[in-house]
């Protein structure tokens, strides 16, 4: 029983880690080899590829501060060190999920062009927390008292939804290749938590006649959460594009952009903004302390009152990618890119700069890339790509990022990230 529930967790855990797959046919390449790579020289034979169902994973995690920072296994048991984990944040803490599923996907290339149809789930959540927050909930209040602590730069998103979409890919000339998917997004569930100007003071006032103790609080909390769950609720549209452009035999130019696109959610929304002055509660002996109490609560409620609005039409952003970069290709044997990524968070962008060779074995009918990528969660990012083709029809796809993570944790951040996939397709 232990054994089976190890490989159970196991299967779970490698879908909602990295498990980028990449290619050449692939419709999964989020890795820096663009989409829709093909040369009419060399794959002039028309093909149809179909994905077996349900085995297409693409997903992508991040922390900052690491895991391994703050998260511990005792006796089979997960800790969380809340103040390990003050103690790794510089200013705000980021955590990041963006998990897709493949559920279908089939392709076909006849001549020049390419046309693809498929039907994907995607999980994209984020969340950031203050230092100043969680040194709140570790220490208290007593290192900043008759200080303000701002509460700002705290919030949560979660968007959760499934794609129809239809691509196309066509070869212009011998210098030019366009393709584009067209996206039908049909939003699951979401839901929204940030704070804006939140702050609060606590006072002492020991050596004066008042009471020992004042606060002060100031809040701009916003809450938000889909309230409509029917079929045809929740509808959005997105695009991805792609160009490449040959500037001679060895070098070519790319750009990708994808998951451009919105979903009008229905959401309900709740809205506190209110400042509040507490200095104790001022009695005499013959005055009842519940009804004191009663009318403190009942300011309270006034002040900090809970505007909701629901099933409000809200369009949000969907948080897309763009890719620039460089091919160099001397043959189809060897191939080396340089590729930037800028991935659309929900307050800022994730910048990420990658270097990849492109290395195929004939003999073994195998293609290897060994890339090299940085963003400020991880500095030193080694990931490695494989594509084997078994037969003249079966090709399989496997990938492991952060391989010297695996090896060594505690340096250069390098357990901020780690995962696994791998992909099935059939060829036609």
């Amino acid at each position: 029983m232990n054994r089976i529930s190890i490989l159970l967790f196991f299967f779970f855990f490698i879908q909602f880690f990295y498990g980028q797959i990449d290619f050449k046919l692939s419709h999964n390449i989020d890795s820096p080899v663009p989409q829709y790579i093909f040369d009419t020289d060399s794959t002039t034979n028309n093909f149809q590829i179909l994905q077996i169902p349900f085995m297409g994973f693409d997903g992508v995690t991040y922390s900052k501060p690491s895991l391994n920072n703050f998260l511990s296994n005792s006796n089979n048991n997960y800790i969380i060190n809340l103040n390990d984990y003050r103690n790794n944040i510089q200013s705000v803490s980021h955590h990041l999920l963006d998990f897709e599923n493949t559920l279908f996907y089939y392709t076909q290339k006849k001549e020049s062009i390419i046309h693809s149809y498929g039907f994907s789930h995607r999980l994209f959540g984020e969340f950031s927390l203050s230092n100043e927050f969680i040194s709140l909930i570790v220490d208290g209040n007593y290192p900043s008292l008759n200080q303000s602590i701002y509460l700002d730069n705290n919030y949560v998103r979660l968007f959760n939804y499934f794609s129809i979409f239809y691509g196309y890919a066509n070869s212009i000339n011998d210098q030019i290749i366009l393709g584009f998917k067209c996206k039908l997004l049909k939003g699951f569930s979401s839901f929204g938590i940030d704070s804006d100007e939140l702050s609060v003071v606590f006072y002492d006032h020991f050596e004066t006649e008042q009471n020992p103790f004042s606060s002060s609080f100031n809040t701009d909390v916003n809450y938000f959460s889909n309230s409509d769950y029917s079929i045809l609720s929740n509808l959005g549209f997105a695009v991805d594009l792609e160009f490449q452009y040959k500037l001679n035999n060895d070098i070519t130019l790319y750009t990708h952009i994808s998951e451009l696109g919105f979903i009008g959610w229905r959401e309900d929304q709740y809205l506190s903004r209110g400042s509040f002055d507490f200095n104790g509660l001022d009695y005499s002996l013959d005055q009842d302390l519940i009804t004191e109490f009663n009318g403190l609560y009942d300011t309270i409620v006034d002040i900090f009152d809970i505007r909701q609005n629901n099933n409000v039409k809200s369009l949000r952003l969907m948080p897309f990618e763009i890719d620039f970069g460089v091919n160099v290709h001397s043959n189809n044997i060897n191939q080396f890119f340089i590729n930037y990524n800028c991935k659309k968070l929900y307050d800022s962008f994730l910048h990420t700069g990658s270097i990849s060779y492109f290395q195929y074995i004939q003999s073994a009918k195998l293609a290897v890339i060994p890339t090299y990528s940085c963003n400020k969660f991880n500095y030193l990012n080694l990931a490695l790509y494989i594509n084997k083709k078994w037969g003249n029809r079966f090709y399989t796809n496997f990938y492991l990022k952060n391989m010297l993570g695996v090896i060594n944790n505690d340096s250069f951040g390098l357990s901020r990230g780690f995962g696994f996939g791998s992909e099935l397709l059939v060829a036609f």
